[in-house]
């Protein structure tokens, strides 16, 4: 079951150790995904 975005930036934040190596089993179109979501982000931010 994939977890939300919130949920997996919270995660890296407080467990990062656990995060990733709960991340190993993400695709690469996951990885855009949010890579993808973070831009954005930062785009709105630094706007």
């Amino acid at each position: 079951m994939p977890t939300s975005f919130v949920d997996k930036m919270k995660s890296f934040l407080m467990a990062p150790t656990k995060a990733f190596q709960d991340s190993r089993a993400d695709t690469l179109g996951e990885a855009f995904r949010y890579y993808f979501i973070l831009l954005v982000i930062f785009t709105i931010l630094y706007a």
